[in-house]
């Protein structure tokens, strides 16, 4: 079996894959979430300054309609200092909302795509306090329809290396589930 490495190659074949998706459309818990490319100006990182390692440029910027309001998220992917490369999903202010890490995600001839959903902050709340919030995202989350398992981590599909294909998703499928991780996870921006 061939030795597999996340490299600068596979990382542009998965972005050939997500750069070519349009408009989204999903429902989370009864609110229903339209996804417009394109935003009215860039959020994307370090005050609307492009990163240059940004695999997908501008390509998956978007404007979220959801209950009248219209906010603005990027999905960038990049190598991060650490050598890894990750798919990130920014909100309005540079905030974070999720991350999938595809180097640490590499088994064999695949790529899972899997986060694992942790609170780590705000500090002052206490460790029960955190996993009451960590339970209700995981729960919303399985009520979406996505899958967790007993450390909540959440798989939402897979890349197939040698065959360049998507198992268990498609491309458009894999960034709605990023969306509804990163919006579940920050529902005060959202609802």
């Amino acid at each position: 079996m061939k030795q597999y490495s996340v490299n600068e190659e596979i990382v542009a074949k998965i972005s050939n894959h997500l750069c070519e998706l349009g408009n989204l459309e999903f429902d989370i818990s009864g609110n229903h979430f339209l996804a417009q490319k394109g935003t009215d100006y860039s959020i994307n990182n370090q005050e609307g300054n492009l990163r240059e390692s940004n695999y997908f440029g501008r390509n998956l910027e978007y404007t979220l309609l959801v209950n009248g309001m219209k906010i603005p998220i990027v999905i960038q992917l990049y190598e991060n200092i650490k050598k890894q490369y990750r798919i990130f999903l920014f909100g309005k202010g540079n905030k974070m909302l999720t991350s999938v890490n595809l180097t640490k995600g590499l088994d064999g001839e695949k790529i899972i795509f899997d986060i694992q959903i942790k609170i780590s902050s705000p500090q002052n709340l206490s460790c029960e306090e955190r996993s009451n919030i960590r339970d209700d995202i995981v729960k919303e989350l399985r009520n979406n329809g996505l899958k967790a398992d007993k450390k909540n981590h959440i798989e939402f599909g897979q890349y197939d290396i040698p065959s360049d294909q998507f198992i268990n998703t498609n491309a458009e499928k894999l960034i709605k589930d990023l969306m509804i991780i990163g919006i579940c996870k920050n529902r005060e921006m959202f609802f």
